[in-house]
């Protein structure tokens, strides 16, 4: 639930269509969004991608308040989840891209793994990846568990991570990793008897 009564305000005002409050709520949130986004990062991404895609999950909560319910969570849990959303997809059409502008006509010297010499983009089916992305975020039963499965999607292993999404982050270290480990082990679980792969290996 949000709690914080300046949000909260910033929530209303939004709703009640005040057309001064989007810049308030960006210099509020931008820049703990774009560091947040930042740290998911993969080797081979470029940095534009997280500042985009933080800048577009602020500007589409901007336009479509009402899709956040304060009851649900913080806000800046909400930001997090769309913009680590919104990463993956940015992420998606730059493999695509790469993959559509590789040159047709130049032999393979041989493959790598699941990786094409040519420009050591990823041989993967980026619509592939994006349903089974979507089909994993919808065994998430709660917003807390869709933040640890959009972690998971992620590639992410830190436990400070998944206990700053959940909002653990001032509990001890061991209940911050027993909580962790609990719901990501819930997940996996679920993921297994969809029958889907364990994304977080």
């Amino acid at each position: 639930m949000e709690t914080d009564p300046a949000v909260l305000e910033f929530h209303r005002r939004l709703l009640a269509g005040d057309p001064v409050v989007s810049a308030e709520v960006a210099e509020r949130f931008l820049g703990e969004l774009v560091r947040d986004t930042r740290r998911a990062l993969l080797p081979g991404d470029d940095e534009h991608m997280a500042d985009d895609a933080a800048a577009d999950a602020l500007l589409g909560y901007i336009e479509r308040p009402v899709q956040f319910d304060p009851a649900r969570g913080s806000l800046s849990r909400y930001l997090r989840m769309s913009a680590r959303g919104d990463l993956r997809n940015l992420r998606a059409k730059e493999i695509s891209r790469r993959r559509r502008l590789a040159p047709a006509d130049v032999e393979l010297v041989g493959e790598v793994g699941n990786r094409d010499e040519r420009q050591g983009v990823p041989r993967v089916d980026v619509a592939r990846v994006e349903q089974l992305e979507a089909a994993a975020l919808d065994l998430a039963q709660s917003d807390d568990e869709r933040a640890v499965m959009n972690l998971m999607l992620d590639g992410e292993r830190r436990t400070e991570e998944y206990a700053r999404v959940l909002e653990i982050d001032h509990q001890p270290v061991d209940y911050q990793r027993r909580e962790t480990k609990r719901m990501k082990d819930r997940l996996k679980k679920r993921l297994e008897r969809a029958g889907l792969p364990d994304s977080d290996e």
